[in-house]
């Protein structure tokens, strides 16, 4: 059996065919990272235990506040229209004292902070 050697074309497209799954697994893979669907980025148990101790005044006064305003429905400081002004600058002034992307939601089952 007498060796062939490779065509130029089929080399070609055996280059193309691994950029482009070099480029496809690397954008899949950065969207996984800024989707993180399993929270790997999400702080320890250790951490937010501490903070919740540092900020419990914080938390307290959060929670009273999700509790009255969750009288209107269902509740979410990212997609709640129904605050005025001066309520939303008070919700965002305790939030940042705790952490800036922390967020706030309340329900007929209580309060939830969302650290994720």
């Amino acid at each position: 059996m007498k060796y062939k050697p490779i065509s130029k074309s089929l080399k070609v497209a055996l280059g193309l065919v691994v950029v482009c799954s070099v480029l496809f697994c690397g954008i899949a893979a950065l969207l996984f990272w800024v989707a993180d669907p399993y929270h790997l980025t999400a702080p320890s148990d250790q951490k937010l235990m501490t903070r919740f101790h540092d900020h419990r005044a914080a938390f307290e006064e959060l929670r009273q506040m999700a509790t009255e305003d969750v009288r209107y429905g269902s509740f979410n400081l990212h997609y709640g229209e129904k605050l005025s002004g001066l309520r939303r600058q008070k919700y965002r002034q305790l939030l940042s004292e705790i952490r800036p992307c922390l967020n706030v939601m309340a329900g007929v089952d209580g309060v939830d902070f969302d650290f994720a």
